[in-house]
């Protein structure tokens, strides 16, 4: 029997018990970004093969998956953040990812297959340090869904910020809905999934979107002064303190994390021609 990675849902453990050092992390052989760390500062910038737009694969979603879960209780870093190019932020899913969850011969297999993005969503919102989304340009569907599970996001002017699935029929999953309730409200939530519009970042921070608007093409710095802000604090009171709100405001998630996947399950089979 083959044995797993380092970079699979088990990681290798220290002596105390705790997460893979940040050391081994730096040096897994990441294909999909580029990570660096400054005064504990991971800076986790998009850059996916194969693609100009930073879209997202099968293989771009699973190592997202793979590093938030490494990254989950690392005590060596106090701020993640994420961030993409000057121009774009990521295009997000590639247009054949949809048909190729949704080939395999069988329900069970096809329910496997659209599981990891949802299972990426939930491991970044589950990293202890602070995280941070700094987005320019163009920021569309999973790239958004990604952005939303980090604490705070910090828009350049320019942004273009939405979810295209309801005008092309399909539901908007992977646990995104009620963390836009949270931080937009039932009504706005509604009108930003439903139309698929374009959101400017003013409009992105009077709906509670955007924490912060940068100048255009330089989200990064403004959020980098942020993450200094955050590595000048307790870091086990910023913990803890994250750790308090995040389960008070998600109470309900898991429950409907559930029906979530479910609905995306059923709108993706009859997209596809699958069920009628």
């Amino acid at each position: 029997m083959s044995q797993p990675s380092k970079t699979q849902d088990a990681p290798v453990t220290d002596r105390r018990g705790g997460a893979v050092k940040i050391d081994e992390i730096l040096n897994q052989g990441w294909q999909h970004f580029n990570l660096s760390l400054d005064n504990k500062i991971l800076t986790v910038q998009l850059d996916t093969k194969g693609f100009e737009r930073n879209d997202f694969d099968a293989s771009v979603i699973d190592e997202l998956r793979q590093l938030g879960v490494l990254l989950h209780r690392n005590i060596d870093i106090n701020v993640v953040l994420l961030c993409g190019r000057s121009d774009v932020f990521s295009f997000g899913s590639d247009p054949k990812a949809f048909k190729l969850r949704f080939s395999p011969e069988t329900m069970l297999e096809r329910r496997h297959d659209v599981m990891p993005g949802a299972d990426m969503a939930e491991a970044w919102s589950k990293i202890e340090a602070i995280t941070i989304a700094a987005i320019d340009g163009r920021c569309r569907g999973a790239a958004s869904v990604l952005s939303v599970a980090c604490d705070f996001r910090i828009m350049g002017e320019g942004v273009e910020f939405f979810f295209p699935e309801v005008p092309n029929g399909m539901i908007l999953g992977w646990g995104a809905i009620p963390r836009l309730v949270e931080l937009a409200g039932p009504s706005r939530t509604k009108q930003m999934i439903l139309f698929g519009e374009f959101l400017s970042a003013t409009i992105c921070e009077k709906w509670g979107l955007a924490d912060e608007i940068a100048p255009a093409g330089e989200s990064h710095i403004v959020a980098q002064r942020w993450a200094e802000k955050v590595t000048n604090l307790p870091p086990l009171a910023v913990r803890m303190t994250k750790e308090a709100i995040d389960t008070y405001s998600t109470a309900l998630h898991a429950s409907a994390a559930v029906a979530d996947r479910n609905r995306y399950l059923v709108a993706g089979h009859i997209r596809a021609g699958l069920l009628k």
